[in-house]
């Protein structure tokens, strides 16, 4: 639905998506080449009826069980066309390889498949941006139901990555840190600031009297870093 509503209001999107290997991938039942990389059409109808010519076309068809609380599905309308396409290419980290699936609805006239991964690409320091706010810091895990609670346990988690983010920025600016990163670099094995290990001392220093020093955790902060790995994309 999603998909649909930015279609419709004409913007244009690259969203990255479960893959099909996925048991709840939008391409569980939609039939894909049987090449392991691919840039196909997606046309399906959306649907508010789970009747037999559903059932028996799962492939052109997807149900939306959650239909009541959708407008579109009013006044009559049981059925709305989602056509995208789907994109599916290969990456590799180190000696790992994955795939990665994207959605969109940019014209495969002007938009390549290379076109698509350099515009993922672009975004990527925002998905470790997500990852890093739901599972280093736990936004996985709303604790609070009414609205402005969970607003205002977003907006702390947020407050306190950025906070992470410019202590990051001080320590790589430090004579030291910028020393030992560009020694790195000349040994062809280019290093930055471990951020996941700087949010986990920062939640020690403040919660856990004693175990760091201001001037401790800096220093240490200098020493833990980790591999850039330039193949991710």
């Amino acid at each position: 639905m999603t998909f649909h509503r930015l279609d419709q209001s004409g913007k244009h999107f690259v969203i990255r998506i479960k893959d099909e290997s996925s048991a709840t991938s939008i391409l569980k039942h939609y039939p894909t080449p049987e090449t392991e990389e691919y840039d196909i059409p997606f046309d399906v109808t959306l649907t508010s009826r789970n009747n037999k010519k559903v059932k028996e076309n799962w492939d052109t068809y997807k149900y939306i069980s959650s239909y009541p609380k959708h407008p579109e599905f009013s006044n009559g309308v049981t059925e709305l066309p989602l056509h995208g396409r789907a994109v599916r290419f290969k990456v590799k980290c180190g000696e790992k390889e994955s795939f990665i699936t994207l959605f969109t609805n940019l014209s495969a006239d002007s938009f390549s498949t290379d076109d698509l991964k350099e515009i993922y690409r672009l975004r990527w320091q925002i998905e470790i941006s997500f990852r890093d706010l739901k599972r280093e810091l736990g936004l996985e895990h709303i604790h609070g139901r009414k609205k402005e609670v969970v607003i205002g346990e977003v907006y702390a988690k947020m407050t306190i990555y950025n906070m992470n983010s410019r202590i990051r920025n001080h320590v790589e600016k430090r004579k030291k840190t910028r020393l030992r990163l560009e020694r790195a670099v000349k040994r062809k094995a280019e290093r930055k600031i471990d951020f996941t290990f700087l949010m986990a001392a920062t939640r020690s220093f403040f919660w856990n009297e004693g175990t760091y020093t201001g001037a401790g955790l800096i220093k240490l902060l200098e020493r833990k870093t980790e591999s850039v790995r330039p193949d991710r994309p």
